[in-house]
């Protein structure tokens, strides 16, 4: 259940899900979210959720939350409470533009379907920033903030952490209301998505290992 959605957020689509079921009051509902912050994580399992997945998310991760709801219930919710305070990693290796390895492993060594999905995201992005240059000049922040937190999302899932930090700060200025510094950050992720792009283009082209 993605936290962030348009008109009706993660927590109260949650909260009436558990309202509106009779029998099953254990259907797994896990919380996908950016953010790192204790206090969010608390929130999803407060909204009725069974556990918290921070994005990027991580296919080994993943697996163990799932195995763990499985292989005890009862015992979920404290688990997930007692987990919350580790550090998140999602911002680190600022260095390189992706890990292009890490993420062909995270979609089970099909380099093929990952340099697809790459490509496609840098094609959506790339329009994205259009969007966003043209909203600034609108002054619309809303829009600034729900699209470069779009891009956060999605850099995050590919690994691409240098591009995740870029957008994750226009969103912050944006939902601040600062029109000069959500420029500076914007110019900035156009900056990394262009040093993306180039690394890619070159990564792709490398032969199978």
């Amino acid at each position: 259940m993605d936290i962030q959605m348009p008109e009706m957020d993660g927590y109260e689509a949650t909260r009436q899900i558990r309202g509106k079921e009779s029998e099953n009051k254990d259907v797994p509902i896990f919380g996908l979210t950016a953010s790192a912050y204790s206090h969010d994580k608390i929130k999803c399992l407060d909204s009725g959720m069974k556990g918290v997945i921070t994005k990027p998310i991580r296919r080994q991760q993943f697996l163990n939350q799932i195995s763990q709801l499985l292989s005890s219930k009862n015992n979920w919710q404290q688990k997930s409470i007692s987990g919350i305070s580790q550090s998140d990693d999602s911002f680190n290796n600022r260095d390189i533009p992706i890990d292009y390895f890490k993420v062909i492993y995270e979609f089970g060594g099909n380099k093929k379907l990952i340099d697809s999905v790459i490509n496609q995201f840098l094609i959506n992005v790339s329009s994205q920033i259009e969007s966003l240059r043209k909203a600034l000049k609108r002054k619309d922040m809303e829009t600034l903030r729900r699209d470069a937190h779009k891009i956060c999302s999605g850099a995050l899932n590919l690994n691409a952490m240098p591009l995740a930090h870029k957008a994750k700060e226009l969103e912050r200025h944006a939902a601040s209301g600062n029109l000069e510094l959500s420029e500076d950050s914007l110019n900035n992720l156009d900056k990394d998505l262009k040093k993306l792009i180039q690394f890619f283009n070159k990564k792709k082209h490398e032969p199978d290992v």
